[in-house]
Formats: structure tokens, C-alpha cells, sequence
């Protein structure tokens, strides 16, 4: 009976162990929802880098601003507070777009061109013309 017993305490011990191990490398729910978040952000972006590639591929010359894009409302604001992405055309070609993040980057997850500090970040970038 002690024998049975001491193995029920250690395999509580154990589970708790594993949550606890769990929570500290992967984060709780908020660090989840916060990654989730960020992640709809720079798929937003990619998208509108991808359309402000195919109005410069068109036109000759950056779009004045996101609308002329013609992408949906949804994809030009944060999916969280409901602002507008940033633009600014730098030159010709190359451009800004900003976004406030919820977390920083995870270097494993995010490609090198878009990793982001925790807070307001602008990514500059260049329109392609992909002939």
C-alpha cells in the first residue's frame, strides 16, 4: 500500500512538473494569443507588400496610399485594434509599413526580413518589378 502510494504522489509531482515546464518554455495562453495576433499582422503586410509589387508592376510608381491597393479594410488594419497599417513612400521604389507589435519576433518562425521588436516597427522595403 505505501509502495502504491509514494508512485501516485511522484507521478502528481510529475505532472505538475510538466505543466509548470510547459508554461515556462512555451507561455501561457496570453503568450499564445499574442503570437497568434502578431502572426495575422505580418500576413497582413505580406499581403499588402504583394499588392503595393503588383499596383508598382502596373502603374510604373508606388501607390499614393493603402486604399489604392484595392485590398480589403480587414487586411489594411490590425486585426486587434482596428488601426490602419502605416505606409510611406521613401523614393520610387522603396517604401515603409509599420505595425505595432504584441511581442518580439521568434527568430525560428519569422524570416529574417521580417523580424520584429515588441511595439511600433516599420519595415522598409522595395517594390519588385516582377516581369
Amino acid at each position: 500500500m505505501k509502495a502504491t502510494k509514494i508512485i501516485a504522489v511522484l507521478a502528481t509531482i510529475a505532472v505538475f512538473a510538466a505543466i509548470a515546464g510547459g508554461l515556462y518554455f512555451l507561455g501561457g495562453p496570453g503568450d499564445w494569443r499574442s503570437y497568434k495576433e502578431d502572426r495575422m499582422r505580418l500576413s497582413d503586410l505580406r499581403r499588402i507588400q504583394n499588392a503595393i509589387s503588383r499596383e508598382f508592376y502596373t502603374a510604373k510608381a508606388l501607390p499614393a496610399s493603402l486604399e489604392e491597393t484595392k485590398l480589403s479594410n480587414e487586411t489594411l488594419r490590425d486585426p486587434v485594434t482596428g488601426e490602419h497599417y502605416e505606409y510611406e513612400a521613401i523614393d520610387t521604389r522603396r517604401y515603409r509599413l509599420c505595425a505595432v507589435f504584441s511581442e518580439s519576433s521568434r527568430e525560428s518562425v519569422d524570416s529574417a526580413r521580417w523580424q520584429h521588436p515588441k511595439g511600433r516597427h516599420c519595415f522598409n522595403l522595395e517594390a519588385l518589378d516582377n516581369r
